[in-house]
């Protein structure tokens, strides 16, 4: 089996051992040098952008977070004036990012953004922008494209517009003929059979796109099973193009055909470290920041163990409480599969549910309390604090809660990149003290080490989002420290609940999404 660090990342050892650890610039780097590209670069961003030069602009930049990914590959399309069309493919939340690293390093192509709203809305505004600036660094978010089997004409009529807005998206992208495509948080890609896995599998075989880059921290989450469709992107002639050779070649697989490792774990190491490179945060800056994860216990009341214990017994538990506007409500909540058990679970330890009707109802604050009381503590020592969620309800409970103490910010679905962006901004500043944010939204491709605690309200059930969400504060500088609190709810008595885990689960680094099939794993899992 393949060996991995705490970052996710394949252990391939020193970056001198496995080559990459030449600082020696080549004459194009030389010319760089005197043109004043690499100036700002630090010595590992450096070692990225001959790798870049070394490869051709086609490679796997596997760094950890905050080592300067975004401006080593942009450093290397500045020094190929001849590519004059980029795509950037990345999380909503990192448009932002790349328009402020191309600015700040005075990139010569303007930066366009067209990430967010619907479908047909940024067809027509794409078409607009690249028919009158064509040559442009474009920033698109990962998002389903029309790639899958055409819908019937019996499906739903959304389905069907859904379908064909992105694959109009996609031919517009086709006609613009990008010269590099650049994915950024590829591990977005992972899942092969996903549309905009295989949306970017396209755009990996136009002929004009030349360079193809895929970055991220953690280019395995699963298995070896999430490099196949990463490189499929890059170059498919590493790993193949079709599946059932590379799961013959690298997979081993259980009773049910369930993969259960991997297999030439040599030959998979060597296929990396001859198309990749990857840089640690401590070899980037000398050492990491301290990180506590403290684990705080939520004590559920009485009458919450009792609805939580009704739920995950009988499928079904009575429940009263008060709904958005206040109301008072009665009602039901079902959970007729096992993953919808899990949910509804999920959510009354956070002091919530929702109703066989559909209607959100409040019915305990002990998790909301404990968050609130976190906040103000640290508020009162001066110090910023993100609040992670993954139901919108805990957001708005939140936000509710601490806008009578501080001023309170929301990052979560539904927000443009521009407002995202300058939410994060402002954040940074300081002007904001509080940012309460989702999961997904905020996992990914964002600095928020303005703050100094973090505290997660619920978790997911992605490995991915979850070691993402906890790089988050982490920041460049080695000297300061700064602090996670993990909600884990507790039944009156002491016996643990999902939520607690969930966590557990997450912290010994293991998949749980896919596992609800598995009634043994789904039984201890959801066990009262």
């Amino acid at each position: 089996m393949l060996d991995f660090d705490n970052t996710g990342m394949v252990d391939l050892g020193t970056v001198a051992e496995s080559g990459f650890g030449s600082t020696g610039l080549d004459e194009p780097g030389r010319d760089a040098a005197r043109r004043g590209l690499v100036r700002t670069l630090a010595p590992h961003q450096v070692r990225m952008l001959q790798r870049c030069r070394d490869l051709k602009g086609r490679l796997g930049l596997f760094c950890a977070p905050r080592t300067g990914k975004t401006l080593a590959a942009l450093s290397f399309l500045e020094e190929h004036p001849e590519i004059e069309r980029v795509l950037v493919v990345c999380p909503l939340t990192a448009a932002g990012v790349w328009r402020e690293e191309a600015h700040l390093m005075g990139f010569r192509l303007p930066v366009v953004i067209a990430a967010g709203g619907s479908q047909e809305e940024r067809v027509r505004r794409l078409t607009e922008q690249l028919t009158a600036e064509p040559n442009c660094l474009l920033v698109i978010n990962y998002q389903p494209y029309g790639t899958a089997r055409r819908p019937t004409k019996d499906a739903p009529a959304g389905v069907r517009a859904r379908w064909q807005g992105g694959a109009a998206l996609l031919d517009v992208l086709e006609r613009w003929r990008p010269q590099a495509i650049l994915a950024d948080e590829c591990t977005a890609i992972k899942n092969r059979t996903a549309a905009q896995s295989k949306a970017l599998h396209i755009m990996g075989r136009w002929p004009e796109a030349r360079v193809r880059i895929g970055l991220t921290g953690t280019p395995i989450t699963n298995n070896v099973q999430d490099l196949f469709s990463i490189y499929k992107f890059i170059d498919p002639e590493i790993f193949g193009w079709r599946w059932v050779p590379f799961a013959d070649r690298y997979l081993t697989f259980g009773y049910f055909n369930e993969i259960t490792g991997s297999k030439n774990d040599a030959e998979i190491r060597r296929k990396i470290e001859t198309t990749a490179i990857q840089v640690a945060r401590s070899e980037a800056w000398g050492g990491l920041p301290t990180r506590r994860d403290l684990v705080y216990p939520v004590v559920l009341s009485e009458a919450s163990t009792a609805r939580y214990r009704q739920l995950a017994k009988e499928m079904v538990a009575l429940v009263a409480g008060r709904d958005e506007r206040g109301q008072h409500v009665m009602g039901r909540v079902t959970a007729d599969l096992v993953i919808t058990l899990a949910m509804r679970l999920h959510q009354l330890t956070g002091g919530h549910t929702r109703l066989g009707e559909g209607q959100v109802v409040d019915v305990s604050s002990e998790k909301i309390d404990a968050a609130c009381d976190l906040t103000e503590q640290a508020l009162a020592t001066g110090e910023q604090v993100v609040l992670f969620c993954t139901f919108r309800r805990e957001i708005a409970r939140l936000t509710e809660r601490l806008s009578a103490v501080t001023a309170v910010e929301v990052l979560a679905g539904g927000s443009g990149a521009e407002e995202r962006a300058a939410i994060v901004s402002r954040f940074a500043a300081g002007a904001t003290r509080v940012l309460v944010c989702q999961n997904q939204v905020a996992s990914k491709a964002i600095d928020l080490a303005a703050a100094s605690v973090g505290i997660v309200v619920s978790t997911g059930y992605s490995l991915d989002d979850f070691e993402q969400l906890r790089e988050r504060l982490t920041g460049i500088d080695p000297t300061r420290s700064f602090d996670y609190y993990y909600l884990v709810a507790q039944q009156w008595g002491g016996r643990p609940t999902i939520n607690g885990r969930i966590y557990a689960a997450l912290a010994r680094k293991q998949q749980i999404a896919g596992r609800f099939l598995d009634l043994d794993y789904a039984k201890r899992l959801l066990e009262s």
